[in-house]
């Protein structure tokens, strides 16, 4: 259960403020690394990034 609650708290963090979700910027930081032409600008990368996280939380729950 202890391995639960670390994976849970590692997605709890819901916060859009610039600066506020260190686990959005690590996921667009790398994408802007491998960014080719037709890569997904911040408001975009923003919604999908946000739909994985909905996901695993809903994982975790279960």
């Amino acid at each position: 259960m202890a391995k639960m609650n670390r994976f849970r708290n590692m997605f709890s963090n819901t916060s859009t403020q610039f600066g506020g979700d260190s686990l959005f910027q690590s996921y667009y930081g790398s994408l802007l690394q491998d960014r080719q032409e037709g890569g997904p600008n911040a408001q975009e990368a923003r919604r999908d990034f946000e739909q994985i996280r909905s996901s695993l939380s809903r994982l975790s729950v279960y």
